[in-house]
């Protein structure tokens, strides 16, 4: 998983610090996201799971297609992250309301 998302390189103790701030930004953001979308959340665990998922799902899929992370710019990998982590989210709550 570490060569999956580009951190091959990097030491063990960045990668940790990385992961472990997905989680808490993913539990705060998911706290708000929950307040604004109502009914069409996923509740607060639920959506910082999707939140995180999406965040590190869209940074392994910027390495394996796009630049590698080492060569990227870290504002360029923070907006990966957090775009394909709201996409997800509202892909999935999109598909929620189409379904019921």
């Amino acid at each position: 998983m570490v060569r999956l998302l580009g951190f091959a390189n990097i030491p063990t103790e960045a990668v940790n610090w990385f992961v472990g701030a997905v989680i808490v930004v993913s539990l705060i953001i998911a706290w708000v996201v929950d307040d604004i979308m109502h009914e069409f959340a996923f509740g607060v665990v639920g959506n910082a799971v999707l939140l995180a998922a999406g965040a590190i799902g869209g940074l392994a899929l910027w390495n394996q297609y796009g630049q590698p992370v080492k060569n990227t710019d870290p504002m360029v990998i923070a907006a990966v992250c957090i775009g394909s982590a709201f996409g997800l989210i509202l892909s999935l709550a999109v598909a929620r309301r189409i379904v019921t």
